[in-house]
C-alpha cells in the first residue's frame, strides 16, 4: 500500500484523516504540525527518539498517527483515554477527530441517541479490549473507538496489537519516582527535537491538589519553567512561588466570557466540560503540557484499574475527554502525567500502601494520596498549601454550561425527542452550530515527506 500526503492549510494544525484500499493506496489529509514521514505519520510526542520515528513501539505515545506496512494499516491511538482515534465499520478509514471525521465521511449523530456519554464510559469501563466499542450514528452507520492501544488493520479483519515488552515493576517509591521522571525528560527531548516540523515547548498546569503539585515537581525536574495556573475556587500561587515557576495566571469568572466559537468546540464531545482550560489559549499554543489528569484513578489508596487491559469498571465519571477537538485547533500536546506507566497500576497501588509511604498518608483515607503527598512534600511544597481539600469537579473538569447554552440546546431539541438531562442533545446542537474547518471536503496541496 502506497502513502499519500495531502496538507490541509485550513485545518486544525494537529488534525487528521486516512481513507485507504487494499492493495492501493492511503491518502492522509492532515494539518500543518503532522509529522510524516514515507510509511508513518504522527501528530504528537512520544517517549523515543524522534529520529527513529517508532512511535508504534512506544510505551507512551502521546498523541496519534498510522504506520503502513505492506497491506496492514496499524492505527496508534494515545496511550491514555482522553482520547482517542475513529475507525469506519470497515477499517478503511480513520480520524483522531470526531468533527473530521463526520465531516469527510457525511455521517451524522443519530438523532435518537440524545447522549453519547454513556458510550463513551463503556469504552473508558473496557480498557484495551479485544474489540472495538462503536458509538451508532444516523442511517445504520457507526464509528468505532480506539483507545490506549494500537489496532492492526487488514484486507481479513481487525486485532489489537500485541503491547511492546514494558518497563520493569518498580521496587519502590524511589524508582517508580525516578522512572516518571525518565519518562517526563523523554518527552521533553522528543517535542524539542530540532528535526522536527512542529516543536513543542514543555510547560505544566498547576493547581493545589495533589496531582498537580507533583506533577509540578517532576516537570520542574526535567526543565519546565513555566506554569498555568487557574484561580478562583482555588489558588496555587504560594505553590508555584515554592516551585520558581514563572506562573501564567487566568481568572475562574472569565470562562464566561469565552466566545461562543471556542465553547462550542468543548460540547463536540460528550458533556462539554474542561472549558477552563481555553483561559489560557495563548501559552498552550505549540506547547507539550503535563497536567495531573488521572490522578484520582491512578494514586488513590485504591487504583481505579483493573487487569492487563486497564479497564476501569468501577469508573462513573467522565472526565478530561471533551478537550481534544479544541486541543487540535490551538496545537498543542496533553499529557496526563499520573497515567504514565499504569499499565503497572497494581505495582503502584501496593507502593501507595507501602510502609515507606505511611508518614505521606491523610487523616481522611478518602483524600489521602500518599505518593504525590511525598512528592510534594520533597519537592519543596509546604503541606498545609496543597492537596488540603477536594473540590468536587476540579476547575479543568467543570462543565460551566450557562443558562444561555443550555437554552439554545433545548430549542434545538425540541423537534428531535424529549431531554432528560441537561446536556442531551448537546453535541448534537454544536456539530450543527459550530463552523466547520474540515469543508470544503476535497482540497489541499502535496505534503512534503519527512
Amino acid at each position: 500500500m502506497r502513502l499519500r500526503f495531502i496538507l490541509e492549510a485550513d485545518w486544525p494544525p494537529l488534525a487528521w484523516h486516512a481513507a485507504w484500499r487494499w492493495g492501493g493506496e492511503c491518502v492522509v489529509r492532515h494539518g500543518a504540525q503532522v509529522e510524516v514521514w514515507e510509511d508513518r505519520f504522527f501528530e504528537g510526542v512520544w517517549d523515543g527518539e524522534f529520529a527513529e520515528a517508532g512511535f508504534d513501539a512506544a510505551e507512551h505515545p502521546c498523541g496519534s498517527g498510522a504506520v503502513i506496512r505492506g497491506d496492514e494499516v496499524v492505527l496508534v491511538p494515545p496511550f491514555h483515554p482522553q482520547e482517542r482515534i475513529y475507525v469506519s465499520a470497515q477499517q478503511q478509514e480513520a480520524s483522531n477527530s470526531l468533527h473530521c471525521f463526520l465531516s469527510v465521511t457525511g455521517a451524522t449523530l443519530h438523532p435518537e441517541v440524545p447522549s453519547y456519554s454513556g458510550l463513551f464510559l463503556d469504552a473508558l469501563r473496557g480498557g484495551a479490549a479485544r474489540a472495538l466499542p462503536e458509538l451508532p450514528l444516523a442511517d445504520g452507520r457507526s464509528v468505532a473507538l480506539l483507545e490506549l492501544r494500537p489496532w492492526r488493520c487488514t484486507p481479513l479483519g481487525g486485532e489489537r496489537v500485541k503491547p511492546q515488552p514494558s518497563s520493569p515493576v518498580f521496587a519502590g517509591f524511589e524508582a517508580y519516582s525516578g522512572a516518571m521522571r525518565a519518562g517526563m525528560r523523554r518527552l521533553v527531548d522528543n517535542a524539542s527535537d530540532p528535526r522536527r516540523r512542529a516543536r513543542f515547548e514543555p510547560k505544566t498546569e498547576l493547581s493545589t491538589g495533589f496531582d498537580s503539585v507533583a506533577v509540578g515537581v517532576w516537570a520542574r525536574e526535567v526543565g519546565v519553567r513555566q506554569a498555568l495556573c487557574t484561580v478562583g475556587r482555588e489558588d496555587a500561587r504560594a505553590v508555584g512561588a515554592q516551585l520558581g515557576f514563572d506562573l501564567r495566571v487566568k481568572e475562574l469568572r472569565e470562562v464566561e466570557h469565552l466566545p461562543l466559537s471556542v465553547r462550542l468546540e468543548f460540547y463536540l464531545l460528550p458533556e462539554g466540560k474542561n472549558q477552563p482550560m481555553a483561559l489560557h489559549e495563548s501559552d498552550q499554543r505549540g506547547a507539550l503540557i503535563f497536567s495531573g489528569h488521572g490522578g484520582d484513578e491512578m494514586w488513590s489508596m485504591t487504583s481505579a484499574f483493573e487487569g492487563p487491559e486497564c479497564a476501569r469498571p468501577r469508573d462513573t465519571i467522565l472526565a478530561g475527554v471533551s478537550y481534544t477537538e479544541y486541543r487540535l485547533r490551538v496545537g498543542f500536546v496533553l499529557v496526563p502525567v499520573p497515567l504514565l506507566n499504569q499499565t503497572h497500576h497494581a505495582a503502584i497501588e501496593a507502593i501507595s500502601r507501602a510502609s515507606e509511604l505511611m508518614p505521606f498518608r491523610d487523616e481522611d483515607p478518602n483524600y489521602s494520596r500518599p505518593i504525590p503527598r511525598r512528592v510534594g512534600v520533597e519537592g519543596g511544597v509546604r503541606w498545609s498549601d496543597f492537596g488540603q481539600k477536594k473540590h468536587k469537579g476540579q476547575i479543568q473538569f467543570v462543565a460551566q454550561t450557562p443558562a444561555s447554552i443550555e437554552a439554545a440546546i433545548r430549542t434545538f431539541a425540541a423537534d428531535l425527542g424529549p431531554c432528560e438531562g441537561p446536556l442531551d442533545y448537546a453535541m448534537h446542537w454544536a456539530f450543527a452550530t459550530a463552523a466547520n474547518p474540515y469543508l470544503p471536503r476535497e482540497r489541499g496541496v502535496i505534503s512534503p515527506l519527512k
